[in-house]
């Protein structure tokens, strides 16, 4: 291992006495485009060339397996790959889970437990809702599911106030106040039938680590004396329990460094709580506050624009980052009539600076505040044949086939997952109805059986006749067998699984079910898609088992596999503000910089406006050479044209770094509307009119 110096050679002095500061609580406050994964990475390699400890006694967490997987990396070029993967670098959810896998019986589940995927959950929140729901009183799944999500998230499972808007009507304030009312009956149920199907959800991977530590000490105190040193990535978007996890992990030697910048805080929806690195310096003192104030990403134009957006911002650290990238392009802001006209003019803009740079299709992205926005865009790109990719889109282990194939994998793993048991038992159809398991989940309450031992005692009890018993025996059978298969491993995981969606006719059911061939051949591409990615699994494993896989699938989203595996051409690529942190291109377009949009409408409601700009600062620290603004006069909302205003961002950018280039006069296209709308002319009147032809 190369000597210390060696670790801090090419740093600039902040970043160096961040590498350097190892003992006791460090704070690293790393603005965008600052070499922060530089700086960790150093620091890691620093603190094993100082033998201040062995590399499975440093830990480093961070959200993403993206990032993870980067760091790592970086560690193996410093200090050799071996030295990298004893390392413990994992983001907080992969941590927990390797700890539950081991200890989750000392909390009464078994270690066979499977992770609830979101269909999962909105699943079991439906069968909760299935005996309160009345046709006077409809509820949405998925408003508990968010809410039980921000009571665990915020180690509130005792809480269940939902938070009241700064505006709210008088209809808004009853419907949050039914929701208040029955949300203690729906969490009960909801973490019984978790607990029933030895299930637990994404948020309960973090609570139970912290209650296994809470219920039985001498399993922190391993913890505690297993890692000298740790290490928090991105710390702004830690929320109460992820806080309170590092914070018992670090209590005896408070060797804590902690990185991350406050200007890009934007996950407080999900349970992010900014005041965790506002207050750092107050829940550990005496620690050292190091700023890595120098941006090597942006040009000065750029970086000039988002300073000035965001000391708008009351609570913050205060700080500016210093540009290093030299002066370039004053930013450009693009006034266009309606949302069309804006997609055209995005790629008018595209074309000019790839004839004027010579830029390729992987050097742009357009952002946008919702996924929505994207639609008008894609339709765009392909007109003129532009390769694209949408980030952010449903997730590949959301689409219904890998949902099915998945099920049958996790109750061969579990056979308690009824979430997932109830998904496959009649798919393919089976003759298997709702009436028959109602019966068979009588049984299994009563003796406290799995779904599959409740079948074998309906059949044997003759609860069960015809074609449903038929049914079930063959599913009972095709369970046994496949059980058997994984078990005894005679063949690679990835072929068994092909065995089985062949023994039940996977492919008949998509070709039944699909709307026409190309989306049967879309769906069957996704099955083998699936069990590539099992073979892939298998290849670089070190010990593949079929739970194993299972859990890592559960942890992977798509944006991290795209991030991983690039893509095989060059395109365009399209995203949400959200899914573009961390990420950087030449030439950013920003389209929708309206108020309503961004900052949108719910902020202005909830008095959350920072939060939506500090998501506009992100937005504009992606582009390192030229960063574009587009926003439209009107735009359709609820089947109606509306008139739109700038956003309130856009204006606090300081005059002299933007230039404004109006295709379509705001008073013109104002006019136009109002008289659309007035004569029912305008779109949305439009589309409703085409709507009522088509139903006709």
């Amino acid at each position: 291992m190369a000597s210390e110096s060696t670790y801090l050679a090419g740093l600039n002095e902040n970043q160096a006495a961040a590498v350097r500061q190892i003992e006791g609580p460090v704070l690293v406050i790393a603005g965008a485009g600052s070499g922060k994964t530089r700086v960790v990475t150093r620091r890691i390699a620093y603190i094993l060339a100082t033998q201040k400890a062995a590399p499975e006694e440093i830990l480093a967490v961070t959200f993403t397996n993206k990032a993870a997987g980067e760091m790592r990396e970086r560690v193996a070029e410093l200090v050799g790959k071996k030295n990298a993967d004893t390392v413990v670098i994992s983001t907080f959810h992969s941590f927990c889970l390797k700890i539950l896998r081991e200890h989750i019986d000392l909390l009464g589940y078994r270690k066979n437990f499977t992770i609830a995927s979101e269909s999962d959950t909105r699943t079991l929140l439906s069968r909760a809702l299935d005996d309160i729901e009345t046709p006077e009183e409809a509820f949405s799944p998925g408003i508990f599911r968010e809410q039980i999500s921000l009571m665990k998230s915020q180690e509130k499972s005792d809480n269940f106030a939902m938070a009241v808007p700064a505006e709210e009507s008088k209809e808004e304030a009853a419907n949050r106040e039914k929701y208040e009312s029955w949300l203690p009956e729906i969490y009960d149920r909801y973490q019984s039938a978790l607990r029933a199907a030895n299930t637990v959800d994404f948020d309960d991977l973090l609570g139970l680590v912290l209650r296994l530590w809470k219920e039985h000490p001498e399993m922190r105190e391993i913890f505690q004396n297993k890692f000298k040193y740790v290490m928090v990535d991105e710390y702004q978007d830690t929320n109460t329990i992820q806080y309170r996890l590092i914070q018992n992990l670090v209590m005896a030697h408070k060797n804590l460094c902690v990185v991350g910048d406050d200007d890009q805080s934007i996950y407080g929806w999900r349970g992010a709580d900014i005041s965790n690195i506002l207050n750092f310096e107050k829940d550990f003192p005496g620690a050292k506050k190091i700023n890595l104030g120098y941006n090597y990403r942006s040009k000065e134009p750029i970086l000039a624009a988002a300073n000035a957006v965001i000391a708008n911002n009351n609570k913050r650290i205060d700080k500016e980052m210093i540009p290093q990238q030299g002066p370039g392009r004053t930013l450009d802001r693009i006034v266009t009539a309606d949302e069309e006209h804006e997609a055209r003019m995005v790629l008018e803009w595209m074309q000019n600076i790839q004839r004027k740079t010579g830029a390729s299709f992987d050097d742009f992205a357009i952002l946008y505040r919702s996924n929505v926005q994207s639609r008008a865009h894609e339709i765009a790109l392909r007109s003129v044949g532009i390769p694209y990719i949408v980030i952010g889109g449903q997730e590949f282990f959301e689409r219904a086939e890998i949902r099915d194939i998945v099920s049958y994998l996790k109750i061969i793993v579990n056979p308690w997952d009824e979430a997932a048991f109830l998904r496959v038992v009649n798919m393919p159809r089976r003759g298997i109805g709702d009436k028959t398991l109602h019966t068979i989940h009588d049984l299994c309450l009563e003796d406290n059986l799995t779904l599959g031992k409740g079948m074998a005692k309906a059949l044997t009890e003759g609860h069960i006749t015809g074609n449903a018993e038929k049914g079930i025996r063959n599913f009972l059978g095709l369970m046994k067998d496949f059980r058997f298969r994984f078990k005894e491993k005679q063949q690679p995981l990835h072929e068994i699984v092909q065995q089985l969606v062949h023994t039940i006719g996977y492919r008949a059911e998509i070709e039944r079910t699909a709307k026409n061939p190309e989306h049967a051949s879309f769906r069957w591409e996704n099955i083998q898609a699936i069990v590539k990615a099992i073979e892939e699994y298998e290849n670089t494993a070190e010990n593949p088992t079929l739970g194993g896989f299972l859990d890592q699938s559960s942890l992977t989203r798509d944006a991290d596999r795209f991030a991983k595996n690039g893509q095989d051409r060059s395109v365009v690529t399209l995203m949400t503000i959200h899914s573009a942190k961390g990420l950087e291109f030449p030439y950013v377009f920003l389209v929708g910089t309206e108020d309503g949009i961004i900052p949108h409408a719910r902020s202005l409601r909830e008095n959350t406006v920072e939060e939506e700009r500090r998501l506009f600062y992100v937005a504009i620290t992606r582009a390192q050479r030229h960063f574009t603004l587009f926003e439209t006069c009107s735009r359709v909302k609820h089947g109606r044209e509306m008139i739109c205003t700038p956003s309130r961002f856009v204006k606090e950018i300081p005059d002299e770094l933007v230039r404004v280039r109006t295709y379509a006069p705001r008073d013109v296209i104002a006019q136009q509307v109002r008289e659309n709308n007035n004569t029912g002319k305008g779109k949305g009147a439009k589309k409703k009119a085409a709507k009522k032809k088509a139903r006709a």
